[in-house]
């Protein structure tokens, strides 16, 4: 199954909920503003792999790829 990055930044958005990590933290971490981070999870731009990469980091979480095959 193939997933889209909005389908990737949703998955991560979640888990940032659920640990009740505010998007404010994810920025100081991750070294950007507030608004950014907000952007980035509204899809209002198509993020790099780098970008989710530190988002993920910055929540405790990371992303991973498995051979479906």
């Amino acid at each position: 199954m193939t997933e889209t990055v909005s389908d990737l930044v949703g998955q991560l958005v979640a888990i940032r909920k659920a640990k009740g990590i505010l998007q404010s933290t994810v920025a100081r971490r991750m070294h950007v503003t507030r608004p950014a981070v907000c952007h980035l999870e509204r899809g209002r731009y198509s993020p790099s792999l780098a970008v989710l990469t530190r988002y993920a980091a910055a929540i405790g979480a990371r992303i991973t790829v498995e051979d479906v095959q």
